[in-house]
């Protein structure tokens, strides 16, 4: 048959940890805030980028058609705008919100105790910041990019799909579903 065999087990902090328990809870607690706001922006990282890598392609294809050229660069310029400020000419955009997120939660899992006033004014800052955020890309992906669609299709070019690229790796997906 089955044997089953069992023995008590003790959790204890580690010793090197001279944290009290409640910075070791407000550690936890601003951490799990990021990870559920990262858990949102992750998808729209993914179109971001996916809708990101059309656009370049589109503009080579439309070169000659300066209203479809003019209606490509204006989505360009938002992708650009939910980028770092001051950002270098040229560079790929990137979501700035997801990286600023993403750094923040490093920031804090980096050491084990409380996090430091500036870290936890950024983390305010960012929730903050996150409502203007999200309506600005409701606003890209359900007005703007379907406008735009509507003169690529009129000059007989493909349209921009503001759906996610597929993960790049199944370690990646299933990180982002915990």
């Amino acid at each position: 048959g089955t044997q089953h065999f069992s023995q008590p087990l003790i959790v204890k902090m580690d010793p090197r940890v001279t944290s009290s328990v409640a910075d070791l809870q407000a550690q936890y607690d601003l951490s799990a805030q990021l990870y559920q706001t990262r858990r949102s922006l992750v998808p729209i990282g993914r179109i971001f980028d996916h809708v990101h890598q059309q656009l370049s392609a589109l503009r080579e294809r439309a070169a000659g058609n300066a209203a479809v050229l003019s209606a490509i660069d204006g989505v360009s310029k938002a992708l650009t705008d939910m980028g770092p400020p001051r950002s270098r000419p040229g560079a790929t955009p990137t979501l700035f919100i997801l990286e600023s997120v993403e750094s923040l939660f490093t920031d804090i899992q980096r050491v084990d105790e409380a996090p430091t006033a500036p870290v936890r004014e950024a983390v305010k800052e960012v929730q903050t910041k996150l409502p203007a955020f999200l309506d600005r890309w409701k606003m890209l992906v359900d007005r703007e990019i379907p406008a735009v669609n509507q003169k690529l299709k009129a000059a007989g070019l493909p349209v921009i799909k503001a759906d996610p690229a597929p993960a790049s790796s199944g370690a990646e997906s299933n990180q982002d579903e915990d």
